[in-house]
């Protein structure tokens, strides 16, 4: 919610709805288009109603058309309340909405830099298109435009989005997107894709890689279907002189992506990776299976260096579930700059990315599972030592000369304080070290964090580099 709230007065002889009513005229005076508004279940809660009720409260007031079906849907003002109403996006709109993916409890703190929302701009949307993971992978937003992030984009930008969104049957002449993607998504794909490499990826795929390959310089070859199985059957007739650098598996709501193609489907995208030379990027955003089950099955640990997989850790560590995981062959793991996550604001400016290296024939599940019971194993010592210091919360990581401890900061801290901390840390490797020593095949784990640009964080995760 905004920081300025607009309390009314309660006044005899109103009833609930109209004091309700004006209550919220009175709240959304002076806010801007696609400023938060309250979510059906927090407005529920706060005025005690049941959420139809409150439902209907909110399309009086904000846009057309938002089924609540999902409870992290929200709501945004509508501009017929708004002084400066922009002109509308869509062709026949009568009121255009602002759609966002998470609304914040009523009486939440609001950053307008860090909130994630989407301008969409359409009044009464096909129910399709409310489905945004699925068909509009761009809810990671701060507010930051695409222009601005496309120094060096070799195209108009503009028609390269207008012709993405076309294909998923949106007509927006003009607007501007506000989205930041997953630094863990940039990072990968700006290390593996060169201007004019090819890249293969079905029609009904993820919005965000779309970008990500567009912003690196690739060429995308759509399957012609949203079927999975199709890439295989899109590799088949590809000639020598249309290589394809990479083969995309989307996220999906409910599927894991070791489930997404059959056994033999999977065998045969392996077996091209291997003889084209090519990788495939596998990307999960579902927490329940985003490290369990570890694919490809042991059967394709032949072609395990043809798989760069992309998720989250919260099956890993559930407490840090915005901690983004990316497992890959070592040599691929070790040419990433994790420095360069800096060049990309988050919505949480303190998220994390751990990025696990791997040797060929290396069975991450069960290294997984060993860093998990090692991390319980220690866990009171890193709280004690992080709630003297810091007030802060650990997160483990497996460098190659044994266990660091890193922060998420819960406040503004010293550097210096950090970095002595940092050496009392380090007290503890050699016990990592015995512990793990001829156990443990990962060859390196390394942290960086995903900060905006500024100059002290800067500072700070090029020390802590060093550290590692």
């Amino acid at each position: 919610m905004p920081e300025r709230l607009l309390k009314l007065e309660k006044k005899e002889g109103f009833l609930v709805r109209e004091e309700t009513e004006l209550y919220l005229k009175d709240l959304i005076r002076g806010m801007k288009p696609g400023d938060p508004f309250f979510s059906v279940r927090s407005l529920s809660r706060y005025l005690k109603v049941k959420r139809h009720a409150a439902e209907l409260i909110l399309r009086k007031f904000t846009g057309e058309g938002i089924l609540n079906s999902q409870p992290y849907v929200g709501y945004f003002v509508k501009e017929s309340y708004l002084l400066n109403e922009p002109p509308p996006l869509y062709e026949g709109s009568d009121a255009p909405f602002y759609f966002r993916t998470s609304a914040p409890a009523f009486g939440a703190t609001y950053y307008p830099a860090h909130e994630r929302f989407i301008n969409l701009g359409c009044a009464t949307p096909d129910p399709e298109i409310l489905h945004l993971e699925k068909y509009l992978s761009l809810y990671q937003g701060t507010g930051v435009s695409f222009k601005q992030r496309l120094a060096g984009f070799g195209q108009d930008f503009s028609s390269a989005i207008s012709h993405i969104l076309l294909r998923r049957g949106i007509s927006i002449p003009s607007v501007n997107f506000c989205v930041i993607r997953d630094s863990a998504l940039s990072l990968v794909v700006s290390s593996v894709i060169r201007r004019g490499d090819r890249v293969v990826m079905s029609d009904w795929g993820d919005t965000e890689a779309e970008i990500a390959f567009l912003e690196a310089g690739a060429e995308i070859l759509y399957t012609g279907s949203d079927d999975e199985g199709m890439l295989v059957d899109k590799l088949a007739p590809v000639s020598g002189s249309e290589k394809i650098k990479a083969v995309f598996i989307r996220p999906m709501v409910g599927v894991p992506a070791c489930k997404r193609l059959s056994e033999e489907r999977m065998n045969m995208l392996f077996e091209y990776a291997e003889a084209m030379n090519f990788v495939v990027i596998s990307l999960e955003r579902d927490p329940d299976f985003c490290i369990d089950p570890i694919w490809p099955p042991l059967q394709n640990r032949k072609y395990f260096n043809r798989l760069i997989s992309i998720s989250c850790v919260c099956n890993v560590f559930p407490q840090y579930s915005n901690t983004d995981i990316v497992t890959g062959p070592a040599d691929f793991i070790s040419g990433l700059s994790l420095s360069s996550s800096i060049r990309f604001p988050k919505p949480d400016p303190l998220r994390l990315l751990v990025l696990i290296q791997m040797e060929e024939d290396g069975e991450l599940q069960t290294q997984i599972k060993r860093l998990q019971n090692y991390y319980k194993g220690c866990r009171d010592y890193l709280s004690d030592a992080f709630d003297y210091y810091l007030r802060g919360k650990a997160v483990l990581t497996m460098p190659d000369e044994g266990l660091h401890a890193f922060i998420r900061f819960g406040r503004k801290t010293d550097l210096s304080v950090l970095l002595d901390w940092m050496g009392e840390g380090c007290l503890y490797h050699q016990a990592a070290n015995n512990h793990l020593a001829g156990d443990f095949k990962v060859s390196s784990v390394r942290l960086g964090y995903g900060f905006p640009g500024i100059e002290t964080h800067k500072k700070l995760f090029k020390k802590l580099s060093n550290i590692i």
